[in-house]
């Protein structure tokens, strides 16, 4: 029997991944892509000396790239050298958002995060603490849930798991991102710090689903990776 043939169209990190599974499968694989390399948004640019990323420049939700790699029989420290970032990511904000002339960073070290937020908001500390509890739960949430199926078996939405954190679920699908951080904080740069995962991901804080909130698990729980 002749193999089966397929064609992907779009060597981004889903086009990539698509053709090799197929691959793997046996498949004749034609992947197009009208770029001159593949990679998608992660690519980078060479100028002058300097070394841009054109697209993500964190590594985040490992387990997931980890567990595309362990589909194909291979493990991401076969190819990659990941650092972890500390600090995490520094703030650039407006004078009218209450910046200053020093960035903001979130560190990875629990105490000299919390007096950072302290410093801009009394209180804050332990109201992002229930927010990074919370925000975790949505993560394990969307892991368990959502990542890893198609949907083609409709009793997977009937889990027992699932339907106990049907009022949790429907919680962070009622209002946007925007609204859950402002009941959170009330400082404007801390606010831009839970929340700016929306931009980061193409969309708007007022726009995305309060589920987005699972982002900000991997600031304050995971931390951030850099290949």
């Amino acid at each position: 029997m002749s193999p089966v043939r397929a064609v992907v169209i779009g060597g981004g990190i889903g086009g990539l991944l698509s053709a090799a599974l197929l691959a793997r499968g046996g498949a004749q694989v034609t992947l197009l892509e009208r770029h001159e390399q593949v990679g998608g948004r992660a690519g980078r640019l060479q100028l002058d000396g300097f070394t841009f990323d054109t697209g993500p420049s964190w590594y985040f939700m490992p387990e997931v790239i980890e567990h595309a790699f362990a589909l194909l029989g291979r493990t991401v420290a076969d190819h990659l050298d990941l650092v972890e970032l500390d600090p995490v990511y520094r703030l650039f904000p407006e004078p009218s958002d209450g910046g200053s002339a020093t960035p903001f960073e979130l560190v990875r070290d629990p105490t000299a995060r919390a007096a950072a937020f302290e410093a801009l908001e009394p209180g804050a500390a332990a109201a992002i603490e229930r927010y990074a509890q919370n925000s975790a739960q949505a993560y394990r949430l969307a892991l368990d849930h959502v990542l890893y199926t198609t949907f083609e078996d409709p009793t997977r939405l009937a889990s027992v798991d699932l339907l106990s954190r049907a009022g949790t679920l429907a919680g962070l699908m009622g209002h946007s991102l925007a609204q859950h951080v402002d009941r959170t904080v009330e400082h404007p740069v801390l606010r831009q710090a839970l929340a700016y995962h929306a931009v980061f991901l193409g969309s708007s804080p007022y726009r995305v689903p309060a589920l987005y909130s699972l982002m900000s698990h991997l600031d304050l729980g995971q931390g951030v990776l850099y290949p």
